[in-house]
């Protein structure tokens, strides 16, 4: 993945509130900058008919001009739920396993060059950490995003990065967000 959004666009953000604006048979957001502009754009991709059978499955991560930066792909399963995530062209970036430990969920991010990313804390609470390699490379918040949007079931993430954090890594960790809001919307309706 290319370096070059570093310092423009989305990814050369080192907070972004990712803000869910829609919630039936859809799991659209909007990025934010810490000033409340659009920064990046993440849209379901599936048809209606796949979305009205199985959910939302298939999203893509835009800047806010249209360039896509990711693909993010709920993957046919049975137990635990995968994600894959690629980039625009289809090339391999990482792969999402959600894991079942004693009281807790654990998830993992394989990437693409073999080493993994982890979800550590209350992954389906309100606040986690993405550690790599033993240091926090992200601090991920579930905020209140106001009385009538959670009525709607929608939700607001605030993602602070370290500002070493590479943009490959970034792409990686937005797209576990939208992994883990994927994966607490299934629970709720379980």
């Amino acid at each position: 993945m290319s370096s070059s959004h570093f310092n423009r666009g989305l990814l050369g953000h080192d907070m972004v509130v990712m803000q869910q604006i829609t919630a039936f048979m859809a799991n659209d957001f909007e990025l934010l900058s810490a000033d409340g502009s659009v920064i990046g754009r993440l849209a379901g991709t599936d048809s209606d008919g796949s979305r009205f059978l199985a959910g939302p499955r298939k999203f893509e991560l835009r800047e806010p001009d249209g360039t896509p930066l990711l693909i993010i792909d709920d993957v046919p399963d049975f137990g635990l739920d995968t994600f894959e995530l690629r980039t625009p062209d289809g090339g391999y970036a990482a792969t999402l396993t959600k894991q079942l430990t004693f009281f807790r969920n654990r998830v993992s991010i394989k990437a693409a060059d073999g080493s993994t990313l982890d979800l550590e804390g209350e992954i389906f609470d309100y606040t986690f950490e993405i550690v790599d390699q033993g240091a926090v490379v992200a601090t991920i918040s579930r905020e209140w995003a106001g009385i009538s949007r959670s009525l709607l079931g929608h939700s607001r993430y605030v993602v602070s990065f370290d500002p070493t954090v590479a943009t490959d890594r970034r792409l990686l960790i937005l797209g576990a967000v939208v992994a883990l809001d994927l994966i607490r919307m299934k629970q709720r309706r379980a």
